[in-house]
């Protein structure tokens, strides 16, 4: 019997054939480790909010497999959050990623053109006249948008320190409270909400007007007719 020990290791890949239970064993892992310590946050990375969860990217495709996949092994045990497309993006508060035990995306949301306007956003916070090069398909164009897709992320910390966002590194014994939980992230929400809103309420005083016109009109035509039947 041959056996080894790594140590030290930082990562792996789980590259079993076609249906030998690769899903499976990933999400019994995050499962079986939701509750042991985190590992240290690297100094670099402490502005960033902090997270329990671990992030799925999967293609567009196996999005909804992945979620059916983790109720079919867990039921209820993780809390999941199913981030499709930056409209569910929008929808969801600080707090409720930083609960989260798994996050669920697609690759297409990161690169995504609202995805994108919004980081490049973000990015202006701290990093005054920011923007993205335009994407081209030379080596040169995709190392350029690369690097500012790098330089957009390092920006963000700045943007959570302003809003008072809690940035400690997460411990078991310490779920995240973020103080700005709705300030942001809903923020864009909130406004459509409002607007849709006024613009209902806009709408339903043009209509009551519209039917008190039109009954006034009714009661005019009505009268020469009421008039001729008397004489």
């Amino acid at each position: 019997c041959l056996r080894c020990e790594y140590r030290d290791v930082k990562g792996g890949v789980l590259a079993d054939a076609i249906g030998y239970g690769k899903t499976a064993c990933t999400i019994g892992l995050i499962d079986k480790t939701k509750e042991s310590p985190l590992p240290s946050v690297p100094t670099a990375f402490r502005g960033f909010i902090p997270s329990r969860a671990t992030l799925v990217l999967v293609p567009t495709n196996l999005h909804k497999q992945w979620l059916s996949e983790i109720t079919k092994f867990t039921g209820d045990a993780l809390k999941v959050i199913s981030v499709p497309t930056c409209a569910q993006l929008k929808r969801l508060t600080v707090k409720e990623l930083s609960e989260a035990d798994v996050v669920v995306s697609t690759y297409r949301l990161f690169y995504s053109a609202p995805y994108l306007r919004r980081l490049e956003e973000l990015a202006r916070e701290s990093s005054f006249g920011f923007a993205f090069p335009k994407h081209k398909a030379g080596a040169h164009e995709r190392e350029e948008w690369s690097q500012a897709y790098r330089s957009a992320f390092e920006a963000l910390p700045g943007w959570a320190a302003k809003l008072g966002i809690d940035t400690e590194p997460t411990t078991p014994a310490r779920r995240p409270v973020a103080a700005a939980e709705n300030s942001e992230l809903k923020g864009e929400s909130k406004r459509r909400r409002g607007k849709v809103a006024k613009a209902m309420e806009v709408k339903e005083e043009t209509q009551a007007e519209e039917v008190q016109g039109k009954r006034r009109r009714n009661k005019g035509a009505k009268a020469p007719e009421v008039k001729e039947e008397t004489q």
